[in-house]
Protein backbone atom coordinates (compact mmCIF):
# COMPACT_ATOMS: atom_id res chain seq x y z
CA UNK A 1 0.00 0.00 0.00
CA UNK A 2 1.35 3.35 -1.35
CA UNK A 3 1.22 6.32 1.94
CA UNK A 4 0.58 9.66 0.26
CA UNK A 5 1.65 12.76 1.66
CA UNK A 6 -0.87 15.00 3.40
CA UNK A 7 -2.20 18.08 2.06
CA UNK A 8 -0.13 20.62 4.25
CA UNK A 9 2.91 18.63 2.86
CA UNK A 10 1.77 18.56 -0.97
CA UNK A 11 1.23 22.51 -0.26
CA UNK A 12 4.33 23.23 1.05
CA UNK A 13 6.11 21.27 -2.07
CA UNK A 14 4.11 22.91 -4.03
CA UNK A 15 4.84 26.50 -2.40
CA UNK A 16 8.48 25.46 -2.69
CA UNK A 17 8.81 25.68 1.06
CA UNK A 18 9.83 22.11 1.33
CA UNK A 19 11.91 19.60 -0.99
CA UNK A 20 10.05 15.85 -1.21
CA UNK A 21 12.77 13.39 -0.11
CA UNK A 22 14.49 15.80 2.19
CA UNK A 23 14.17 16.21 5.85
CA UNK A 24 14.09 19.30 8.51
CA UNK A 25 17.09 19.78 10.03
CA UNK A 26 16.40 20.73 13.76
CA UNK A 27 18.64 24.01 14.77
CA UNK A 28 22.15 23.38 16.25
CA UNK A 29 21.88 24.12 19.91
CA UNK A 30 25.68 24.47 20.23
CA UNK A 31 25.80 27.05 17.72
CA UNK A 32 25.05 30.07 20.38
CA UNK A 33 27.83 28.84 22.75
CA UNK A 34 30.77 28.56 19.50
CA UNK A 35 31.98 31.86 20.62
CA UNK A 36 32.61 31.02 23.87
CA UNK A 37 34.07 28.05 23.45
CA UNK A 38 36.64 28.91 20.78
CA UNK A 39 37.37 32.25 23.31
CA UNK A 40 37.60 29.93 26.39
CA UNK A 41 40.26 27.76 23.98
CA UNK A 42 42.07 29.78 22.91
CA UNK A 43 43.35 31.55 26.25
CA UNK A 44 43.79 28.19 27.32
CA UNK A 45 44.89 25.29 24.65
CA UNK A 46 44.69 22.69 27.81
CA UNK A 47 41.88 23.31 28.74
CA UNK A 48 39.54 19.85 28.95
CA UNK A 49 36.22 18.99 27.12
CA UNK A 50 34.77 17.57 30.06
CA UNK A 51 35.16 21.59 31.85
CA UNK A 52 34.20 23.27 29.15
CA UNK A 53 31.15 20.86 28.70
CA UNK A 54 30.74 22.15 32.43
CA UNK A 55 31.33 26.19 32.13
CA UNK A 56 29.01 25.91 28.89
CA UNK A 57 26.12 23.89 30.79
CA UNK A 58 26.16 27.11 33.26
CA UNK A 59 25.47 29.32 31.11
CA UNK A 60 22.67 27.18 29.72
CA UNK A 61 23.64 24.43 27.08
CA UNK A 62 20.99 21.42 27.64
CA UNK A 63 22.54 19.19 25.07
CA UNK A 64 24.65 15.92 26.38
CA UNK A 65 28.17 15.59 26.65
CA UNK A 66 28.48 13.44 23.79
CA UNK A 67 26.28 15.95 21.85
CA UNK A 68 28.85 18.78 22.41
CA UNK A 69 32.17 17.09 22.06
CA UNK A 70 30.71 15.81 18.72
CA UNK A 71 29.60 19.64 17.70
CA UNK A 72 32.57 20.74 19.05
CA UNK A 73 34.90 18.80 16.55
CA UNK A 74 32.62 19.51 13.99
CA UNK A 75 32.66 23.27 14.69
CA UNK A 76 36.87 23.46 15.07
CA UNK A 77 37.34 21.83 11.92
CA UNK A 78 36.17 25.13 10.42
CA UNK A 79 38.40 27.10 12.38
CA UNK A 80 42.50 25.70 12.22
CA UNK A 81 43.58 28.64 15.15
CA UNK A 82 42.58 26.06 17.45
CA UNK A 83 45.04 23.71 18.59
CA UNK A 84 43.77 19.74 17.72
CA UNK A 85 44.66 18.43 21.27
CA UNK A 86 41.72 20.42 23.33
CA UNK A 87 39.33 19.37 21.09
CA UNK A 88 39.56 15.80 22.19
CA UNK A 89 37.19 14.25 25.38
CA UNK A 90 39.03 12.30 28.48
CA UNK A 91 40.12 9.66 25.73
CA UNK A 92 43.22 11.77 24.95
CA UNK A 93 45.35 12.37 27.81
CA UNK A 94 46.94 9.76 29.76
CA UNK A 95 46.35 6.19 29.67
CA UNK A 96 46.32 3.61 32.40
CA UNK A 97 47.44 -0.12 31.65
CA UNK A 98 47.25 -2.37 34.15
CA UNK A 99 50.08 -5.26 33.57
CA UNK A 100 50.08 -8.78 34.82
CA UNK A 101 51.71 -7.69 37.99
CA UNK A 102 49.13 -5.27 38.64
CA UNK A 103 51.50 -2.31 38.18
CA UNK A 104 49.81 0.81 36.61
CA UNK A 105 52.02 3.01 33.54
CA UNK A 106 51.05 5.71 32.09
CA UNK A 107 51.06 5.99 28.44
CA UNK A 108 51.61 9.00 26.63
CA UNK A 109 48.56 9.55 24.02
CA UNK A 110 49.93 8.74 20.02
Amino acid sequence: MLAFPCRTTLRAYLNGERTPGQRRQAPDAFVPFLPYCRQRLADDPHLWASTLFDEVTALGYQGAYSTFTRALRRNARDDETLPEHTLLTELVGLFLQVSDLHEVQTLSPA
